[in-house]
């Protein structure tokens, strides 16, 4: 179905050929819009980045008016979900598109279309790790769903603040949010796929990991497989490919390594048909450590430098100090003790330059375990240590966030998380 668009697409594409060669520019873009949005609604993102890029090159020759500006901003925000997908959350050109399309709400007075600019600017500065960046877009987000009542901003507004508190280990805040989502949105009225992908899929996958950070194991798996199953239901290949992916991290958290490979080979797979880079990466990680615990010989070391250097060439910098602190412990067990020690010390000047904390203990744990003696060298600069249980501690701007014992076992926590009371 992908490589034979339906009689509307094509009629749309013809009709705006043949405005564009009447000299008809205005209907012509109107034509290439729709055509952009029916090839983006079935997956097929290439060619609605093709369809929209034209209606884009049209508009350039028109005067600048308050209606052209409305036009372009429509063809923008059209144009920013089938980039993603292409390019990644964190790419250029993702960041070009939502840029120019702030720029136009101004000429346009802050148009109605403002709460989809600023989401789209929030995705791109979170997935970039500029999480304080990403956490007053979130905000702002919520003051105008709030402001305009409307139940669909604010489950969006919600999924946007909970990912970012989550990010910044700002976890029971995060879980609300998070939660709100999950029991506030029904994808069966919302088959638009507005925003790239469902909303309640992403939820939960985030709601997975972070419930397992909060030692929570059982409940992170329910989440996860809930959203695994949501994800096939709808039959959207983005969520699909984003909650195999988390579902991937969940199982590598848990140690279940023939799990963790299988959803990670499942989302490399339907990426790698569907040309969605940042997930076809994002597996490459969790495939090669899954294949440095079978091999015990520092093998997989190559492949999880070279798919984290991918990941990050898509302007993506979020989970980057997780998923060095995964090649970190690689090298640790090939002996490689500098090696590995240097993966650390990029992956934290990562935390400390994003905040991006929810990691930050484990990064800690793993300096312990790499080389004994680089904590208590470092104790004059951070203080990682508390009490006589061995826990290693992440400094928050709530507090400091437990994450799991030394011994590297889930910790329950006497904190019952909202999600965990479902």
């Amino acid at each position: 179905m992908k490589n034979f668009p339906p009689l509307k697409e094509a009629h749309a594409e013809i009709l705006a050929r043949h405005w564009a060669e009447a000299g008809e520019a205005e209907r012509s873009i109107a034509e290439w819009s729709k055509a952009g949005q029916k090839a983006a609604e079935r997956s097929a993102n290439a060619e609605a980045i093709s369809h929209l890029a034209k209606g884009l090159e049209l508009l350039n020759n028109l005067p600048e008016t308050p209606n052209r500006f409305q036009q372009e901003l429509a063809l923008q925000l059209a144009l920013g979900t089938p980039l993603i997908a292409i390019k990644g959350f964190g790419s250029p050109e993702v960041g070009k598109v939502y840029a120019r399309a702030r720029e136009l709400c101004q000429h346009a007075g802050e148009a109605p279309q403002l709460f989809r600019v600023l989401r789209g600017l929030w995705v791109f500065y979170s997935a970039r790790a500029e999480h304080a960046v990403a956490r007053e877009l979130a905000e702002q987000c919520l003051r105008l769903a709030e402001a305009a009542g409307d139940p669909d901003l604010l489950v969006e507004a919600h999924h946007a603040r909970g990912v970012t508190m989550t990010a910044l280990a700002e976890l029971a805040p995060g879980l609300e949010d998070l939660d709100y989502v999950i029991v506030h949105h029904d994808p069966a009225k919302h088959p638009e796929f507005l925003y790239g992908q469902d909303p309640k899929v992403v939820c939960l996958s985030q709601a997975a990991w972070t419930l397992w950070v909060y030692g929570h194991p059982d409940q992170a798996v329910k989440r996860n497989d809930e959203a695994i199953a949501l994800a096939r239901q709808l039959s959207h290949p983005y969520s699909l490919a984003a909650a195999l992916s988390f579902g991937a991290i969940v199982h590598q958290l848990r140690n279940d390594v023939p799990q963790s490979e299988q959803l990670a080979l499942g989302a490399i797979k339907l990426s790698t048909e569907q040309e969605f880079p940042y997930w076809i990466f994002w597996g490459q990680v969790l495939s090669a450590w899954a294949a440095s615990q079978r091999e015990h010989s520092g093998a997989g070391i190559g492949r999880t430098r070279d798919a984290v250097a991918a990941f990050r060439a898509t302007g993506a910098e979020v989970m980057v100090p997780y998923f060095l602190g995964l090649l970190a412990e690689a090298h640790g067990k090939a002996g490689q003790v500098q090696a590995g020690m240097n993966v650390l010390a990029e992956a934290q000047a990562i935390v400390d330059r994003g905040r991006e904390r929810w990691w930050e203990s484990e990064l800690y744990r793993l300096k312990r375990g790499i080389d004994p003696h680089a904590v208590r060298r470092q104790r004059h600069i951070r203080r990682t240590l508390q009490g006589g249980g061995g826990m290693l501690l992440s400094g928050t701007e709530s507090g400091f966030a437990p994450v799991r014992q030394v011994t590297g076992t889930a910790r329950g926590d006497e904190f019952e998380p909202p999600l965990a009371r479902t």
